[in-house]
Parts: structure tokens; sequence; C-alpha cells
């Protein structure tokens, strides 16, 4: 398939196809880019372009000449899910516990993901981080 079909230039309906003929399951309703990157995987072939950082491995995200903070995002009882951010187009997804470092941009993402709760004792609204974190270290 690869050889002779591009995937850039399938629409959504020609994706779905060739991943129903590939026997590529498909849940809910994903992205064109989603079950290109699906279809991807099952024939072997590498992404064209390159990937968004993910820092469940502890990576880094950080553009060149951006202060650099090192934190670590709580685990959560509740909530086991990975902590995405964006900012100006870059999204990462963090693994909770894990040391990762990235860049102010992502680093204000999170520290202004803040959430309203009802304080039971005083009865008022009060704002608290949506994903408790920890910075360990910041860097210029």
């Amino acid at each position: 398939m690869s050889d002779n079909l591009d995937l850039n230039s399938l629409s959504k309906e020609q994706l779905k196809e060739q991943a129903n003929i590939l026997g590529v399951t498909l849940k809910g309703n994903p992205a064109e880019e989603t079950i290109r990157d699906k279809l991807r995987e099952a024939l072997g072939e590498d992404s064209p372009s390159p990937a968004k950082p993910k820092l469940s491995d502890g990576g880094i995200a950080v553009r060149k000449g951006e202060k650099r903070y090192t934190i670590e995002i709580h685990k959560d009882g509740k909530d086991k899910q990975p902590v995405f951010l964006g900012c100006n187009g870059r999204t990462v997804r963090i693994k909770r516990g894990e040391q990762v470092t990235i860049g102010e941009g992502l680093f204000q993402s999170l520290r202004n993901a803040t959430e309203s709760r009802l304080d039971t004792e005083t009865e008022e609204w009060v704002q608290v981080p949506s994903y408790p974190y920890t910075v360990l270290s910041v860097e210029e």
C-alpha cells in the first residue's frame, strides 16, 4: 500500500477504508492524523513528520534560550492519567510521579491550570491547582 498510496492525500473516509482493509481498529471518531499514524504503525513505517514530544520517558521539551523547569507532577490516587500541557502549538504528555524538564511556556500552562472548589469550612470558592506539582530546579 505505501509504495503506491500517499496516506497524506487520502480523505478521512478513505483512511477509514484502508484501516478496515488492514484490520486496524478505530475507536470513537479519531482525527485523520491519528488514523494515518495507526496505518503507518500497521505497515511498519516511520512517521514522516517529527513526533510531538511526549515526556512519558522523562525527556526534555525546551526551546533554545528558554528557561528550564525540572518538575514532578504529583501522583493522584484517583486520577492515574498523564497530564497534557500545551503552549503555542506545542503539546506534551507528562506521566505523574516522574521528573521532567519543560520550558517556561509549558510551565506557565501547568501553573495556570486551576479549578474552583468549595471550601467547606469557610463556604467560599477557592482556586486550587488542577495538577499539584513540585519544582525541583530552575535553569536560566
